[in-house]
């Protein structure tokens, strides 16, 4: 079964170069999003086994993007991509259910070692 992963980020650079990874590297499906209004037609329409968000999209929150997510599927799995300090945003994670918080500029691997540890 193909992995899906959404992204929602607000970068068109950051998406080109996951797809590139997911996609042509990897064998999933992907699909992105500049930004959401509609969470729950979002994971309505996609079903992904992977979200992930940025941390800052424009005026919005990826934290609390997330939260809607993990309202309406406690059980999805949300990582947070930032290229802001992860010392200063893993306090605002603890205890809302995201996964991970993934550094950008990432690495190849580290998109690897995340698709691959959700398999289904």
């Amino acid at each position: 079964m193909t992995r899906k992963i959404v992204l929602i980020d607000d970068s068109p650079e950051v998406s080109w170069l996951l797809r590139d990874i997911i996609e042509d590297m990897l064998g999933g499906s992907f699909s992105y999003y500049h930004e959401i209004d509609y969470v729950e037609d979002m994971l309505t329409k996609e079903k992904p086994d992977i979200v992930l968000i940025d941390y800052i999209l424009g005026e919005k929150s990826g934290i609390d993007i997330a939260k809607k997510i993990l309202e309406i599927d406690p059980n999805q799995n949300v990582y947070l991509l930032t290229g802001y300090n992860l010392e200063s945003i893993t306090p605002k994670v603890k205890n809302t259910g995201i996964k991970g918080i993934i550094p950008k500029p990432f690495e190849i691997n580290d998109i690897k070692k995340l698709f691959l540890s959700t398999s289904t």
